[in-house]
């Protein structure tokens, strides 16, 4: 088993920090929901499925934009 670089070290915890995030922005948006009235539930669905439907797109410029940090 060979030994992590640091190149290896850094996407390890970027990768985990990353996830640890898309972890609690998807834990607040389902609170969100879950606390929301009839109307707000469905505009928060459908953003989410539009959200979702970005991740089938195999466009370079929207596969880009998607893997941008804010």
């Amino acid at each position: 088993m060979r030994r992590l670089t640091w190149i290896d070290r850094g996407q390890l915890v970027s990768a985990a920090l990353a996830y640890a995030a898309f972890c609690v922005s998807f834990q607040v948006h389902i609170m969100a929901l879950e606390a929301a009235d009839q109307e707000s539930q469905q505009a928060l669905l459908v953003g989410m499925e539009y959200l979702l439907s970005i991740s089938f797109v195999d466009d370079d410029e929207v596969r880009l934009y998607k893997c941008t940090p804010l």
